[in-house]
């Protein structure tokens, strides 16, 4: 009786037979979205009710926005796409609302696009008219593409549904040959390869030969024409692509693995289609998985393995998405025979976007999209096979070590400055004291201090005065707000850094390379300064004058943002000139400051459809924001390092090939219990400071709140006078700040410890998580409720310690205890916590 894998089939070749299913396009993530408002609604509207369209309730569709376009991947073997389309019905309890009367609402258009082509086109659908249904064949497309467009220059209430969304696929079983046709040993792990190039075996070290699969799919490439090379440490897989290129793929034996290494090199106009890594390991009852994902909106446990489930997972982790990803990783788990397997991505390659997938066959899935292939492009994939105990910290370390670049900070005088933040722009006394016993470290001065947004420091004296910016929130301002705030000027701004300094704390300038402006109109209004001298007065004057094309426009408009400003495209070469010489201005008249705080990084999971990186194709060439990002930080990393200064970021985009550029994160969303989790995984070896808008967030738990950041390893921003959108003083805040003021110091220049089941709780609900710092380690217990003990075992370590104890509201424990870390260690709990402070003897 043959094995049967999913789809697949382990046997020597036979007769396949035809499958045909139906494949629902809210059941996966589309790789790519973008729409003008609100969360995309996987079986829901965009309000996150019922879909419901000419007063029928459809159980699955998509819900979505104008103006939206998503990108789907479809199977192999598509053959058709059927919809129906419409504005929700949501929408009619907004007639009453005087907002109706004064727009065109709830209007769209729906589009089908196939290979650059508009296959369906609904015109213009109002809230009152009937739903529309859409049945297409697919013809062979990789991708679909639908797209919602406002109409009459009004999105108001266009809340676009494509009702029971679905693909037909029809497509064969195949059968793979499960015979082994090459072999290749290595120390820790060898793999066994069938004629066609695909994994069929593994052995872990001396262990026995096991069943596996693994391949890597691009489009259909077929092995008629396959040139096959053999070494002792290698082999590789030469064939040609039915389109025109090649597809080679090389396995490598590594000391900890197999690298699997695919380069791909096609020809002729340019196209896209997913590029995907599969691997399974076949699974037994027990095994379970583990990704570095955020998790639901309630806060989970990022720690703790799950289940084998049909889940996906969209790589970048998007702040306001739940169910993201933040590292290229999946671990399978067997925790009863203590041993495992991660497959873990290069972040050094270049991605546009990915998916990942877990399947409950023990499948996992890396997919690469909207890369751009023809005219002779070379992509690189660089996948690892690594073999470890029970526990999936192993390929955390193995990722930190391999490459450094992308967790490690460029400059180390980052953990001088790291602790608790805040955001503040208040420049009056301060109770120092007070404050360095909470663990207070740094301020990154709040935005307020720049005339405009982009505009930090303006070409103007540093003695001479210009007023703070006027607006704020959604809204514009008036010439009648200027001043407002009041003045000024660079002299000011380096001696607050200055007293800073002498107090102990640091300073970080606001800097942003994405949006810029205030009060931008579009189209360009008539100019208000005709002098060059004054064009930066006016943010309109100096935008349109200097670099008009770096504006982002969906589809024909800008993006504004905070104060009137408009998104930006920081790899159009005058605007990065522009940013580039900001920061050469903040190193040479700031010279009291320690580095800058880089905004709004969200904005670099956008695209810019009217320019060209000659590497993403999304239905024609675009521009991928993270090229323009990794074009300016490549020129702003060498300048500020050079000169000390360090480079913070509001990573909201969460990868390693973003964040490599940071020396440390302050994220604003953290307070968000999935944005705080997956951040964290992007801070293993550099410090991170979490955001928290307003104390309502901690009132419900507090303990709880505050020993989530612990057991991840994450500072807090601070109650301080002045912040902005987050904490300000209490006496309730601030005890709880004194209170935990100690534990948090012990993380002072720390890094995630990552030795395989480096502790492990026995006794108490608590969790546990272990730091190596500069003075050695730390363990934090935590989360242990109203339990008054744990019990901890600790690996890795080395064998003789000393220790004391941390307390929340307790004088700091001064007594270091000496011990065997091969032996249980006893742990008193206050209010369910304690930080072991461990020391080598």
């Amino acid at each position: 009786m043959p094995f049967v894998l999913g789809a697949l089939i382990f046997a020597s070749p036979s007769v396949s037979y035809a499958l045909t299913r139906t494949v629902y396009l809210s059941d996966f993530r589309p790789i790519y979205s973008e729409q003008a408002w609100g969360p995309l609604g996987r079986n829901v509207s965009v309000e996150g009710l019922p879909i419901i369209l000419g007063g029928k309730t459809y159980a699955k569709g998509i819900g979505t926005h104008a103006q939206s376009k998503l990108l789907y991947a479809l199977p192999a073997g598509s053959r058709r796409f059927s919809a129906v389309v419409g504005i929700d019905n949501d929408v009619l309890k907004y007639r009453e609302t005087k907002d109706w009367a004064a727009h065109k609402p709830a209007r769209g258009r729906f589009r089908v696009v196939l290979s650059g082509k508009t296959v369906f086109d609904s015109g213009k659908m109002l809230w009152n008219t009937t739903p529309k249904k859409v049945d297409l064949p697919l013809n062979g497309a990789p991708i679909l593409t639908l797209i919602v467009d406002q109409q009459d220059g009004d999105n108001y209430g266009a809340h676009a549904d494509w009702a029971d969304a679905k693909v037909t696929v029809q497509s064969s079983a195949l059968h793979v040959d499960a015979k082994p046709a090459y072999k290749l040993n290595g120390q820790k792990l060898s793999i066994q390869l069938n004629r066609s190039g695909q994994i069929v075996g593994l052995r872990c070290g001396n262990g026995k030969i096991e069943k596996c699969f693994g391949q890597t799919e691009f489009g259909q490439p077929g092995d008629s024409q396959l040139t096959v090379r053999q070494s002792r440490t290698s082999i590789a897989f030469l064939r040609r692509l039915p389109a025109g290129g090649t597809m080679t793929e090389t396995f490598e034996t590594k000391p900890d693995g197999v690298q699997w290494t695919t380069v791909i090199k096609t020809f002729g106009k340019p196209y896209t289609q997913p590029l995907e890594t599969k691997f399974q390991w076949l699974p037994s009852k027990d095994t379970k998985y583990w990704t570095a994902t955020g998790g639901p909106a309630k806060w989970e446990d990022p720690l703790a393995l799950k289940p084998l489930a049909n889940v996906d997972f969209e790589y970048g982790a998007f702040f306001s998405r739940p169910g993201g990803v933040s590292l290229p990783i999946i671990s399978l788990i067997d925790e009863k025979k203590d041993r495992g397997i991660s497959v873990i991505a290069s972040p050094e390659d270049r991605i546009i976007n990915a998916l990942l997938y877990v399947q409950k066959d023990g499948t996992v899935r890396f997919q690469r999209v909207l890369q751009r292939f023809g005219e002779g492009r070379v992509w690189k994939s660089t996948v690892t096979l690594l073999p470890h105990e029970g526990d999936f910290k192993p390929g955390l370390r193995y990722m930190v070590d391999k490459y450094p670049d992308c967790f490690r900070p460029g400059n180390p005088r980052v953990s001088e400055i790291t602790g608790h933040g805040a955001y503040s722009g208040f420049e009056g006394d301060i109770d120092s004291g007070k404050l360095q016993k909470m663990g207070y470290s740094f301020n990154w001065k709040a935005s307020i201090d720049f005339p405009y947004m982009g505009m930090f420091l303006p070409p103007i004296p540093a003695d001479v005065q210009w007023n703070r910016f006027a607006g704020g929130g959604g809204g514009g301002y008036t010439d009648a707000d200027e001043g407002r705030f009041g003045k000024t000027t660079i002299n000011q701004l380096n001696d607050y850094a200055k007293r800073m300094k002498l107090m102990g704390f640091h300073v970080l300038s606001y800097f942003n390379v994405t949006e810029f402006g205030g009060n931008i109109a579009f189209p360009k209004p008539t100019s208000k300064w005709l002098s060059p001298n004054d064009l930066w007065r006016n943010p309109n004057d100096y935008l349109y004058a200097n670099f008009p094309d770096a504006m982002i426009r969906f589809p024909d408009r800008p993006y504004w943002t905070w104060g009137g400003a408009v998104v930006m495209d920081p790899g159009d070469k005058p605007y990065q000139d522009f940013l580039i010489d900001q920061a050469r201005r903040h190193i040479n008249e700031l010279p009291a400051t320690d580095g800058i705080c880089i905004d709004r990084i969200d904005w670099i999971n956008f695209k810019n459809p009217n320019a060209d990186d000659g590497v993403t194709w999304i239905e024609g060439p675009q521009r991928n924001l993270t090229e323009s990002w990794r074009s300016i930080m490549t020129r702003m990393v060498p300048l500020m390092h050079s000169s000390g200064k360090v480079i913070y970021g509001n990573c909201m985009t969460k990868r390693p090939d973003i964040s490599r550029y940071l020396d440390g994160i302050y994220d604003e969303i953290a307070e968000t219990p999935y944005n705080l989790n997956a951040t964290s995984f992007l801070c293993l070896a550099k410090p991170m400071t979490a955001w928290t808008s307003n104390e309502a967030l901690i009132r419900p738990d507090p303990d709880a709140f505050f020993q989530r950041h612990l057991y991840l390893g994450t500072f807090m921003t601070v109650p301080m006078p002045g912040n902005d959108h987050t904490l300000l003083p209490s006496d309730w805040l601030e005890k709880l700040y004194l209170d935990y003021g100690d534990l948090f110091k012990t993380l002072k220049g720390r890094e995630w410890f990552l030795a395989p089941h480096a502790v492990r709780v026995l006794e108490s609900r608590a969790k546990a998580n272990v730091f190596k710092t500069p003075a050695g380690y730390v363990v934090m217990v935590m989360l242990g409720g109203k339990d008054g003990t744990a019990t901890i075992r600790l690996n890795g370590l080395p064998k003789k310690m000393r220790a004391r104890t941390l307390h929340p509201g307790e004088a700091p424990n001064t007594k270091a205890i000496a011990f065997d870390t091969d032996r249980p260690i006893y742990v008193p709990l206050v209010r369910g916590c304690a930080a072991l402070v461990l020391t080598k003897i």
